[in-house]
């Protein structure tokens, strides 16, 4: 990758990292407040209302990264004239989706008081909840659509700052207002202030980087024809997005059917625990999504499968280190915080975190068909819901929530393992797909040494004679994660510069970016 990709690589996680640290804390703490002096009722109207209005946002599923990956060649190419062009494009398909959204909005708020018909919260706090969410998702498609240019400009930080300073700033302000007052309205008039705040913080932002941005000029709908690229690939997005959605909803279902109620809440306390480390590595692995699109739009063949393979071993050292992580770590974790009653086997750990891991490894793939732009295979997400729910529901019957797990990662392993590399391959870079799967071999050789000296030295020596598994303390777990994690670290570095150089020369620089003030 080039030196300004990789410094703007670095940037952007660095920002994400930061934000990410300060407002998991902030938001553990504010729930705690919220929770005692606002009332479990009133969260849980948020979530719900969040909820609800995330279905009717699946009108924009593909949108924005339809029009992202539009922007990428005008970008490198510093086409100011087509980068105006295809944001007033954005603008007026955003502000049609808007229409639909305040239309079905509204006759969603028609029917609320027959949804929360059994609940003590009054109807009055209700819809200022409601409408304050509605209002803020509102600002988003009529003032906040062109902070798409800024993610598709590697200057997604950008966006993480401003999003991030006024959350945080919102949250503080709330968490007080809740201690001395106690007041739902108060509560809610802050949560839609501040969404104007932001809206106002993230456009002087964008004005000062692109004082050249002008897309209130040109007729959009007439340029639609010049770019008829965006709405086909915005419909083949949505079905892609849509197929994730539906997946990820069906999987509590899946687990209540197939098990119980008791099953559900301890695999949602493991699955707490992994969506908070899930959501800091994901922050950090899609800080270079707008740098692939960059290069993929320079078009040097040899550059991009370079840099695919050293972005695939980054991941892969991460997907290991999360799964040797989890399998160890997730169990203690759950001991220390919530006690032995809410413990799950040991074997259920093990495919939660490879579940997990192969996320990981395996999203690098996606990266770069989005940044070719291929996003045709529609069928491809039904499948891999089809087969999730198939295999999860039948195995679910005859091993519960083992049986559930595994159909999850089968699907995961036929759809993204197996057909995306294909179509990346094939479609993409134009290679041969064996040379692909030799390669990955290869590396989950390497990346896997790794993982088994780690257990076999956790397994024999270090919970034997250092960290005895019969005991509990915060101080000794802490003490068996630096171990563990020291062990893999150094193990896996040795082994990354010996058979794969490239990549080892590549993490070492993003680590001395990161750790760079």
């Amino acid at each position: 990758m080039g030196d300004s990709r990789v410094d703007k690589t670095i940037k952007n996680a660095k920002v994400n990292l930061f934000f990410y640290l300060l407002a998991l804390v902030l938001s553990f703490y504010s729930r705690k407040v919220f929770l005692d002096n606002l009332g479990a009722d009133f969260i849980g109207l948020i979530g719900t209302m969040l909820s609800m209005l995330g279905f009717i946002n699946l009108a924009e599923l593909g949108i924005g990264a339809a029009i992202g990956y539009t922007l990428y060649k005008p970008l490198f190419h510093k086409d100011r004239e087509a980068i105006n062009e295809i944001i007033s494009i954005f603008r007026f398909l955003y502000r049609r989706i808007g229409l639909i959204i305040l239309i079905v909005g509204s006759v969603v708020a028609c029917c609320l008081p027959f949804f929360f018909a059994s609940e003590q919260i009054s109807m009055g706090v209700i819809y200022a909840v409601y409408f304050s969410y509605l209002g803020s998702a509102l600002i988003g498609y009529y003032i906040n659509y062109r902070q798409v240019l800024l993610g598709a400009d590697q200057r997604n930080y950008i966006v993480v700052s401003c999003f991030q300073s006024v959350s945080i700033i919102k949250l503080i302000v709330q968490i007080v207002v809740a201690y001395v007052t106690s007041n739902l309205y108060l509560w809610v008039v802050i949560e839609f202030s501040f969404g104007i705040i932001y809206s106002l913080v993230l456009n002087i932002n964008i004005s000062r980087v692109y004082p050249w941005l002008n897309d209130s000029t040109y007729d959009a709908k007439s340029l639609l024809v010049k770019y008829p690229d965006i709405l086909k690939n915005a419909r083949r997005l949505f079905f892609q997005e849509l197929g994730n959605v539906a997946r990820f909803q069906f999987v509590p279902l899946i687990v209540y059917s197939s098990t119980s109620l008791t099953t559900v809440a301890l695999f949602n306390n493991y699955n707490e625990i992994t969506n908070k480390i899930s959501s800091l590595i994901n922050s950090v692995l899609g800080s270079d999504a707008a740098s692939i699109g960059n290069l993929v739009a320079e078009g040097n063949r040899t550059k991009i499968v370079r840099t695919f393979w050293i972005l695939t071993d980054v991941r892969y050292w991460m997907a290991s280190l999360a799964f040797v992580s989890f399998y160890s770590f997730l169990s203690p974790t759950v001991r220390l915080w919530l006690g032995d009653e809410y413990l799950l086997s040991q074997y259920i750990v093990s495919l939660i975190a490879l579940q997990c891991a192969m996320r990981y490894a395996l999203g690098v793939t996606m990266q770069f068909l989005y940044a070719y732009g291929i996003f045709w295979d529609v069928w491809a997400p039904v499948v891999d819901m089809a087969v999730n729910v198939v295999c999860s529901l039948v195995l679910g019957c005859y091993w519960g929530l083992n049986g559930v797990l595994i159909g999850g990662i089968i699907g995961l392993f036929l759809v993204s393992g197996i057909w995306k590399p294909i179509l990346l391959y094939h479609w993409g870079v134009k290679l041969p797909i064996v040379r692909y799967f030799l390669s990955s071999l290869y590396r989950v050789a390497i990346h896997s040494i790794p993982v088994i000296v780690c257990f076999i030295t956790d397994r024999c020596f270090i919970v034997n004679c250092i960290i005895p598994d019969n005991e509990c303390s915060i101080f000794l777990f802490l003490i068996h994660v630096l171990i563990l994690v020291l062990l893999y670290s150094g193990v896996s570095i040795v082994f990354i510069s010996l058979f794969l150089p490239s990549s080892a020369s590549y993490i070492f620089t993003v680590f001395k970016g990161l750790l760079k003030k």
